[in-house]
C-alpha cells in the first residue's frame, strides 16, 4: 500500500492593472519593435506608391421642351437608360484604344509591355473610368438625377484631364446627335397627328 499524498490547492487571482503594466515593462521590446517596424513600413510603402490623380466632370442634363404628356411614347427612356446606352457606345473597346494609342496621351506604357492592348483597354474601362448619376448634395429632387458625373483615374493628372475632357466631349457629340435624332422623330410624330385630326 502507498502512502496518501497530500495535494495542496493553490488560488491564482485576476490579474490587475499593476500586473498588466509589470508584462509591459517586460516585454516591451516585443511591443516596440513590430511597432517601430511597421510605422517604418508604411512610411517606406506611402513615399515609394505612386501617385493616382482623379478628375472628374458633371455634366448637366436638359430635359426635353416637349411635354411628355403630348408626345407619349417617343424616345422617353429613363435617364439610367439612357446613359447606360450612350456609356457603352462611348466606352467600348475601340473608342478606348484609341484613347490609350492617341500620340498625346500614350497612356499605360507600362502596361502595354506586358499585355495586349484589348486587355488594357478593358482594365481602363473596368477599374479608372466611372460613369455614374449625380446625386446632388442637398438630396434628390422630385424629378430625378438632373446630372451624371465622368470620372477617371491616372497616374498623371494633366493626361487625367485630358482623358477626362476627350469623353466629354464624346458625350457631348453623341448626346448632340441623339437629340437630334430625337427631334425629327418628334416632328413626324407631330405631323402625323396633326394629319390625322
Amino acid at each position: 500500500m502507498g502512502s496518501p499524498q497530500n495535494y495542496v490547492t493553490v488560488t491564482r487571482r485576476q490579474p490587475d492593472i499593476e500586473d498588466y503594466i509589470d508584462m509591459l515593462r517586460r516585454y516591451r521590446s516585443w511591443v516596440i519593435g513590430p511597432t517601430f517596424a511597421g510605422l517604418v513600413i508604411a512610411v517606406v510603402v506611402a513615399f515609394c506608391w505612386p501617385d493616382t490623380y482623379e478628375s472628374r466632370a458633371v455634366m448637366r442634363i436638359i430635359p426635353q421642351a416637349v411635354p411628355a404628356n403630348l408626345v407619349e411614347g417617343v424616345g422617353m427612356a429613363s435617364m439610367s437608360q439612357r446613359l447606360d446606352q450612350m456609356t457603352a457606345q462611348i466606352l467600348g473597346r475601340t473608342a478606348l484604344m484609341n484613347i490609350i494609342q492617341e500620340p498625346a496621351l500614350d497612356l499605360y506604357k507600362k502596361e502595354r509591355a506586358h499585355l495586349t492592348l484589348d486587355e488594357v483597354a478593358e482594365t481602363m474601362r473596368t477599374k479608372a473610368i466611372k460613369v455614374n448619376l449625380y446625386d446632388a448634395p442637398g438630396g434628390s429632387t422630385n424629378r430625378g438625377a438632373q446630372a451624371f458625373v465622368i470620372r477617371f483615374r491616372y497616374t498623371d493628372r494633366f493626361k487625367s484631364q485630358q482623358v477626362v475632357r476627350e469623353i466629354t466631349g464624346k458625350f457631348e457629340e453623341v448626346n448632340f446627335a441623339l437629340q437630334q435624332t430625337q427631334a425629327s422623330t418628334t416632328a413626324h410624330f407631330l405631323t402625323d397627328e396633326l394629319k390625322k385630326a
